[in-house]
């Protein structure tokens, strides 16, 4: 019974010396992303009297990574909405249609160190 738990105790030891040498650290951040936005909508490529026109379109978000050693995962979140305008082309004329659709994007990304890079 004395060498089982000699051996346990070494055995814990052990492995808390290993521990102590393993690196942790945590990063955070906000993030923005602005780019330009367009919609496909199959009835209105069809119909000649619209068409499609290059809209701008914003997301805020932020992003958690939990760091050990070589390895980690980071969580990132972007919310905003997309969008896409349609111009009016019919002879009468008329004013332009925009489309906002609401989107959430979220992404589990793996980091290995090693390789200066995210997976």
């Amino acid at each position: 019974m004395k060498r089982l738990l000699l051996l346990f105790f070494l055995a814990a030891t052990t492995l808390q010396l290993g521990a102590q040498k393993m690196e942790f650290w945590l990063d955070t951040g906000l993030k923005v992303q602005y780019g330009m936005s367009m919609l496909y909508n199959g009835g209105i490529g069809d119909d000649p009297n619209w068409d499609y026109t290059i809209t701008s379109s914003t997301k805020f978000g932020g992003k958690l990574g939990i760091n050990w050693n070589y390895s980690g995962i980071s969580i990132d979140a972007m919310f905003g909405s997309l969008k896409g305008k349609f111009q009016n082309t019919s002879q009468g004329g008329g004013s332009d249609v925009e489309v906002r659709v609401p989107s959430a994007d979220v992404y589990v990304l793996f980091r290995n160190a090693r390789n200066k890079g995210y997976f």
